[in-house]
């Protein structure tokens, strides 16, 4: 076996053990069993790649605890210090971002899933085109791999949307009507904390400034041979909110949308045109509305502490207080 191959099924291995270390303990037993599951699929030897321990992977997932419990302990993450510990203040903290950590990981995982699932059903179309008949065992065999992917898909939806109520931001997305949990878990996991500049390690002045980072302010524009300078993921994320919340008559968003195609009705613009302006004030609505709700969980909770503690809660170095998952 070739040590490309063995440094694959390694970096397998520590992922999933780190998924279960970082995502399992919140999600319940039922999650910690899927967890097992992918674990034994990586260490079968009928996957492809060398077959790998299984006291190996329980070493590397105990491994991962033990950190896991030392940053517990190290008041640079926001762990308990010892009494007349000098505290470093939090802008300058190498902070573990747990909470964004694995709901990044969550919906990562679920897009590649729908990838797969996507990719396999074209060339199943391919297959089915070019033998004129899906009466053949080898569309048997990708029909079994389909359905198996889908199951997979829907267990990583769960994960996304149980861990998104974990999260401090959960409670806005769940009560605002045509976000939904799995596209507004995708867009916080795309952006990280609305509220927090990480590149400059500072609170972001304002909503136009999260709107810069997803590409939404007035002079972004793609140009020829110029890198973009925002977020593509959560542009699109962001994009995808805002259609959501257009279909839902009941979502407070609608009115900001019929007002946009409303002002621009008298312009010489197709309705195409009205329709993506319209949408695109809809996005703005909302990340603003999102950056609006990261700063009061910041600064209103609890004044002593920093939402980036909070937000170590969900790999378990810090459990924030129970308000913030219900606000």
């Amino acid at each position: 076996m070739s040590a490309t191959a063995d440094k694959t099924a390694d970096r397998r291995v520590r992922a999933v053990a780190q998924w279960k270390c970082a995502v399992g303990s919140d999600l319940g037993e039922g999650q910690h069993h899927l967890g097992d599951q992918s674990t034994n699929a990586l260490a079968s030897p009928n996957n492809g790649h060398r077959s790998v321990d299984a006291q190996r992977v329980s070493a590397v997932a105990a491994a991962n605890r033990h950190r896991v419990r030392d940053v517990q302990s190290n008041p640079a993450v926001g762990g308990q210090s010892s009494p007349g510990a000098e505290v470093e203040p939090v802008s300058k903290r190498g902070t573990l971002p747990g909470g964004d950590f694995a709901l990044a990981l969550a919906a990562e995982t679920l897009t590649d899933l729908e990838r797969t699932r996507i990719a396999l059903e074209n060339r199943m179309r391919a297959m089915e085109q070019f033998h004129r008949t899906t009466d053949t065992p080898q569309y048997q065999w990708f029909a079994a791999i389909k359905i198996g992917i889908e199951e997979q898909e829907k267990a990583a939806e769960l994960v996304l949307k149980r861990t998104l109520r974990q999260h401090p931001l959960g409670g806005w997305v769940r009560r605002t009507v045509g976000v939904g949990e799995k596209q507004g878990a995708r867009l916080i996991a795309a952006i990280g904390d609305p509220y927090w500049n990480h590149l400059d390690d500072r609170p972001r002045r304002g909503p136009a400034e999260l709107w810069a980072y997803c590409g939404y302010a007035p002079e972004q524009k793609r140009r020829k041979g110029v890198k973009s300078n925002w977020n593509a993921q959560a542009k699109m994320r962001a994009y995808l909110v805002a259609e959501a919340c257009m279909k839902q008559r009941s979502s407070p968003y609608r009115a900001d949308y019929d007002r946009a195609r409303a002002a621009w009705a008298d312009k010489d613009t197709t309705d195409g045109h009205r329709h993506n302006h319209a949408l695109r004030v809809v996005a703005k609505a909302v990340l603003r509305d999102l950056f609006l709700e990261a700063k009061r969980v910041a600064t209103d909770l609890d004044p002593g502490h920093s939402r980036r503690d909070y937000l170590t809660s969900a790999a378990g170095v810090e459990s924030f207080p129970a308000e913030a998952a219900d606000a």
